[in-house]
C-alpha cells in the first residue's frame, strides 16, 4: 500500500531520519572547504537600514525562483479563473511591510543602546551626526530601489490572496480505492 494512504505512523519519522540524516552529513562534509573559506560583508545583526536591495540585484539572484511562480499566478488568474480575496491580501502584505520596517529600526535602536561605539563607527561612515538625520535619507533611498520591495509583493500578494480564499472544508467521506490483489 502507497505510504500516503497509510497516513502517519512512527515508521515515517524513522524513513525521514534514514534517509534525511545521512543527506544532511554529506551536505555538510560537501560544503565544508566553502565554510572554511567563507568570510561575509554583514558584520552582525545590525539591520541594513541605508542600501536596500535593487530589484535588478534580486531578479539577477532570484529569477529562476520568480518566473515559474510569477507564472502559475497568472495562470491562476488568467487559465483557472481562481478568485482571491485581494483586499485583504494587500493589507497584510503592507502590513507586514511595515512592520518588518519597524522591526528593522527597533533593532537598530536597541543596537545604538546597547552598542552606542559600533553605532557611533557606522553613522560617522555615513556622513551623519544621528540616527533623525539618517532616517529621511535612508527611507528615501528605499523609496527610490523599490523594484525589490514590488517584486516582492507582486509574488506575495497573490500567494496571500489564492490561499485566504481556500476553502478549509474536507469531505466527510473519502474513498481510498483498493490496492490490486496480486495472484
Amino acid at each position: 500500500m502507497c505510504a500516503r494512504l497509510e497516513g502517519w505512523a512512527w515508521n515515517r519519522l524513522l524513513d525521514m531520519l534514514t534517509s534525511g540524516c545521512p543527506c544532511q552529513i554529506a551536505a555538510i562534509l560537501l560544503y565544508m572547504p566553502f565554510y572554511f573559506g567563507f568570510a561575509s560583508q554583514a558584520g552582525g545583526l545590525l539591520p541594513n537600514l541605508v542600501s536596500p536591495t535593487r530589484g535588478a540585484q534580486l531578479w539577477v539572484m532570484f529569477a529562476p525562483l520568480f518566473i515559474p511562480l510569477l507564472s502559475y499566478h497568472a495562470y491562476l488568474l488568467r487559465g483557472d479563473r481562481r478568485t482571491g480575496k485581494w483586499r485583504l491580501a494587500l493589507l497584510l502584505a503592507l502590513a507586514l511591510v511595515i512592520v518588518l520596517l519597524a522591526a528593522a529600526l527597533l533593532v537598530a535602536w536597541i543596537a545604538a543602546l546597547r552598542e552606542p561605539g559600533l553605532v557611533d563607527g557606522f553613522l560617522s561612515a555615513q556622513g551623519v551626526p544621528d540616527y533623525g538625520a539618517l532616517l529621511r535619507p535612508a527611507l528615501l533611498r528605499r523609496l527610490m530601489f523599490i523594484g525589490g520591495l514590488l517584486t516582492m509583493l507582486a509574488i506575495f500578494v497573490p500567494a496571500l490572496a489564492y490561499l485566504a480564499a481556500m476553502k478549509t472544508e474536507t469531505p466527510a467521506h473519502v474513498e481510498v480505492p483498493a490496492a490490486p490483489a496480486l495472484r
